[in-house]
């Protein structure tokens, strides 16, 4: 099967979160997480020699990006399953994301299938340990961060909601935890976190506030909204001519990727730019965003934000 071929079928999975870049300027169609959050994350530019566990590796970014930046071994864990779908997680994260892509790729990323809580019995130790948003979902957060610690040799990079404007270490029931009270959704303070990392052994914990508010207008900016005008033309493929649809109803839609004069909408494919007329939303600016940050801070009011937490063990 040659790249377009190849291609095709990365188009053809019908759901997709991470948006991969699969050669310059093309990307698979994910949505909410994107290649630059590589470096907002604090992630290393370079990782020449070393090894690195991406733990929730979803669709595989962060594998992908850790060896085309040097790592000698890179393994990517989550609960894959064989669905083609991972939209509602009932089965498991889908596996077929992170396959294609690593045969497009040609990469040589390990994939494995287990929960973080099965790490324990791994037989490894990692250079870099990174872990996004995984942990909020777990009802044993302790557990969870002696697991990431012992398989730590060096750095663990976790990315996480945290509670601010508290003293001492305590966990308490995140604002998740009202829309799904099975769910433990517990979450730790500042204080929490130094105490329990020092006690696994690192030597070195940092906090950055990576600010999803500014990420997420910049993505908007990016991935705008469009109208698909009433009888505009569908196609299957990005280069298809023919076995096009026309739309019944005008839609409005976020754009998941461009190829050409293509634009790629999930759920609904792939229509020609002059078919759509951009939707131009009004921002919040980034002075009001920084200023409503600010008053969180002062307020002395216990708050969640999405925090990146790095332990180094020397």
């Amino acid at each position: 099967m040659d790249k377009k071929d190849q291609l095709k079928k990365i188009y053809e999975i019908p759901f997709w979160r991470q948006k991969i870049e699969l050669e310059p300027g093309v990307f698979t169609p994910g949505s909410s997480v994107f290649p630059e959050l590589w470096e907002i994350m604090k992630l290393p530019e370079k990782l020449n020699g070393l090894s690195f566990l991406d733990v929730g590796a979803n669709d595989g970014l962060f594998s992908f990006l850790a060896e085309e930046k040097g790592a000698e071994k890179v393994v990517a864990v989550d609960i894959y399953s064989n669905s083609a779908d991972s939209s509602t997680m009932t089965d498991g994260w889908s596996s077929k994301c992170i396959e294609t892509v690593k045969k497009y790729k040609n990469s040589n990323i390990q994939i494995r299938s287990n929960s973080l809580y099965d790490l324990e019995h791994w037989k490894e130790k990692f250079d870099i340990v990174f872990c996004s948003n995984v942990i909020i979902w777990l009802n044993d957060i302790f557990k969870a961060h002696k697991v990431l610690s012992e398989m730590t040799n060096s750095t663990l990079i976790i990315r996480e909601d945290i509670l601010l404007n508290t003293r001492g270490a305590q966990l308490r029931f995140s604002n998740l935890h009202k829309k799904n009270p099975t769910q433990g959704h517990l979450i730790g303070n500042k204080d929490y976190y130094r105490d329990v990392l020092k006690k696994f052994g690192f030597n070195s914990i940092t906090f950055f506030d990576i600010r999803e508010d500014l990420i997420w207008s910049e993505y908007s900016k990016n991935h705008p909204v469009y109208t698909i005008k009433k009888g505009a033309f569908i196609f299957e493929s990005f280069d298809s001519q023919d076995s096009a649809t026309e739309l019944e109803n005008e839609k409005k839609i976020r754009m998941s990727a461009k190829i050409n004069d293509r634009i790629y909408f999930r759920g609904v494919g792939w229509v020609k730019t002059s078919d759509l007329n951009e939707i131009q939303p009004i921002y919040t600016s980034k002075f009001r965003m920084n200023l409503k940050n600010l008053l969180k801070r002062i307020s002395f009011k216990p708050y969640e934000a999405n925090y990146i937490i790095i332990a180094r063990k020397n």
